[in-house]
């Protein structure tokens, strides 16, 4: 038998004969005394849910724990004791035991405490905000109990009381590690122009152990806010070896390279997302324009085989799009400017099919200007190569029915004159 088990069967046998001689002297006391002998046998019956509970015997346990309630409703240890038997199992039934003690004893507060925690526990953000809320405004908080209201405000998006306490505590207790956190949190969250001073400095810690996944997350936020692209790649990077699980960063650090003009090492991390995440067709389009631009950072005179590379494979990620949503025109209209770029001398006319395919879908409620206008330029050029001047001057003059002030269709309509 283990020593644990052991000694809950040792006070056990213990508790029994004590338990004895208090119903014993209970009927021998005078009336006056029977309050306090209630009190020692409450308790008593709390040692003995203890032991009990010791040995995983959690049913009797909880009897036990009622016992010592009935013998003493305003025995706080009682309350707690069942409570948290049961907030694993069952912790609605701990809540509504905590909220029982509340109504016998108005102060304890610290009910309110634990019933926050219990429902947050259970993802109930709401009343975990609201009966924290209870516990800080009927007792003394410290500096940790703050940090967790805070958090869980924060949970709730209640960003700018969240960041007032934090503040307010900050003030008392300024190397508090979890509140600069949640200030560095919640300044991103409201976009205060102190965050990156406040991330800055909570960042620069020399314990790294200290940081958790969201920290490297918010700091690489704030930094590609910054415009600070390197530094948050990096951030990124500590993220996902805390949290490899976590595959959509690998879109954030993609992204951030592509601010860097770095298209292959954005490319290779959309294609570790794709290899590991849960694609959607809107990662389709992105990964098909980080092959577009790839392609075009690519000078033809240097590496017109590895351009074209690029551009094919843009085409064939545009080219899933239209597939999945033939009656949307993003999937055409980019395939379109992927051939352009492939046939840049517009000779072949690899992009006319797809930016025809495109208007014809644009034209229907006309809304997206730009690309009807970068269609019809398209086209007008394409007639103007191939001689056709009589249609190339309709694409011009379509151009100008949008934007009378476009100079590129006056231009090329003078040119043909």
């Amino acid at each position: 038998m283990k020593i644990s088990k052991r000694f809950a069967l040792l006070s056990f046998l213990i508790i029994i004969p004590f338990i004895s001689y208090c119903d014993n002297k209970k009927k021998d006391d005078k009336k006056s005394k029977e309050f306090v002998v209630d009190t020692v046998r409450s308790n008593s019956f709390v040692l003995q849910g203890d032991s009990l509970a010791l040995l995983k015997d959690y049913g009797n346990a909880s009897s036990m724990y009622e016992q010592a309630i009935y013998f003493n409703p305003k025995n706080q240890n009682a309350y707690f004791k069942y409570a948290k038997l049961y907030s694993t199992i069952n912790p609605q039934s701990s809540i509504e035991t905590l909220q029982k003690l509340l109504v016998v004893d108005s102060t304890a507060s610290i009910a309110n405490k634990e019933i926050a925690e219990l429902y947050y526990n259970m993802q109930d953000i709401p009343n975990a905000t609201k009966y924290y809320a209870l516990y800080v405004e009927s007792s003394n908080p410290n500096s940790d109990d703050i940090a967790r209201y805070s958090t869980i405000l924060f949970s709730n998006k209640n960003y700018e009381k969240s960041l007032q306490y934090v503040r307010t505590y900050l003030e008392k207790d300024a190397n508090h590690f979890v509140l600069r956190r949640l200030r560095m949190y919640n300044e991103f969250e409201l976009k205060d122009t102190n965050s990156y001073n406040s991330a800055e400095k909570f960042m620069n810690e020399s314990d790294t152990s200290k940081y958790i996944f969201y920290d490297y997350v918010y700091y690489s936020k704030i930094l590609t806010d910054k415009k600070d692209y390197a530094k948050s790649i990096i951030s990124l990077e500590k993220a996902l070896k805390l949290d490899s699980n976590s595959v959509d960063l690998y879109k954030n650090v993609a992204s951030n390279y592509e601010s860097l003009n770095n298209y292959e090492k954005a490319i290779d991390n959309y294609l570790m997302f794709f290899q590991k995440g849960k694609i959607q067709l809107s990662d389709y389009l992105i990964l098909g324009q980080a092959y577009y631009f790839a392609g075009n950072n690519v000078p033809v005179q240097q590496d017109s085989i590895k351009r074209i590379g690029y551009l094919q494979k843009a085409d064939s990620m545009f080219a899933i799009i239209v597939e999945k949503i033939p009656n949307n025109a993003i999937g055409y209209f980019w395939r379109a400017r992927a051939n352009s770029s492939i046939d840049i001398e517009t000779t072949l006319g690899l992009a006319k099919p797809h930016y025809e395919a495109a208007l014809a879908i644009l034209e229907q409620d006309k809304k997206d200007k730009k690309k009807i206008i970068e269609s019809y330029s398209y086209l007008g050029y394409y007639y103007f190569v191939k001689n056709e001047m009589a249609t190339s001057k309709e694409y011009w003059n379509k151009i100008l029915e949008i934007d009378p002030t476009n100079e590129t269709a006056t231009k090329a309509l003078k040119g043909i004159k």
